[in-house]
C-alpha cells in the first residue's frame, strides 16, 4: 500500500513539475520577446489530457509550444522545444489577423458541448489549446477544449456553429496549418 501511495505522489509531482516547466518556458519566452522590443506576438500551447505520451526527445511530453511574432515588418513562427528549433518566416496574414481581431478574441469564449438546455457532454481525454496574447503590454490568456468544437449526429452540440465561428478558432486553425507544414 505504501508503494502505491508513493508512486501516486511521485506521479503527481512529475505531472506538476512538467506544468511548471511549461509555465517557465512561456514566461521566459515572453520576457525574451519583450526585452527585444517585440510587442506583436502570441504563444500557442497545445496539450492532451489522457493521451499516450509522445516519445520525442525534443518535445515536452504531450505539450507543444509555438510562438508567432512580427519583427521589423516580417512575421515568424518557431516551435519551442528542447532541440532549439529554428524560426521560420511566414506570411503576415496570421499576425495581421491577430492584431485586427484581438479585441473580439479577448471577449470571446468557447462554449461547452451542450446537448440540451441543461445537458452537457464531456470526454475523459481531449486536446486543448491555450493562447498567450501580448496586447497593449498585457498578456491575455484564452484556452479551449477541441472537443467543444465537434458535434455528432446522435447528440448534436448546440454550440457547434457558434464555437466554430469565433475569431479565436479561426486563428487557431490558421496556426494549425502553419504548424503542420513545419
Amino acid at each position: 500500500m505504501k508503494k502505491i501511495i508513493l508512486f501516486l505522489l511521485f506521479s503527481m509531482n512529475l505531472i506538476s513539475a512538467q506544468g511548471t516547466d511549461i509555465d517557465s518556458l512561456v514566461s521566459n519566452q515572453i520576457k525574451h520577446l519583450t526585452e527585444n522590443k517585440i510587442n506583436e506576438f502570441f504563444i500557442v500551447e497545445k496539450y492532451c489530457i489522457g493521451c499516450i505520451d509522445n516519445e520525442s526527445d525534443c518535445d515536452y511530453g504531450n505539450t507543444y509550444l509555438y510562438v508567432f511574432w512580427k519583427d521589423k515588418n516580417e512575421s515568424y513562427f518557431r516551435k519551442l522545444d528542447k532541440c532549439n528549433s529554428h524560426q521560420t518566416k511566414i506570411s503576415d496574414e496570421i499576425i495581421n489577423n491577430y492584431m485586427l481581431n484581438i479585441n473580439k478574441i479577448e471577449k470571446e469564449s468557447v462554449k461547452d458541448y451542450q446537448i440540451k438546455k441543461d445537458t452537457y457532454s464531456i470526454v475523459d481525454h481531449s486536446t486543448f489549446s491555450k493562447f498567450y496574447f501580448m496586447f497593449n503590454g498585457n498578456i491575455i490568456i484564452k484556452k479551449f477544449d477541441h472537443y467543444n468544437l465537434t458535434t455528432e449526429n446522435l447528440s448534436p452540440n448546440m454550440n457547434y456553429k457558434y464555437n466554430n465561428s469565433l475569431e479565436l478558432i479561426k486563428l487557431s486553425e490558421a496556426c494549425d496549418k502553419v504548424i503542420s507544414k513545419k
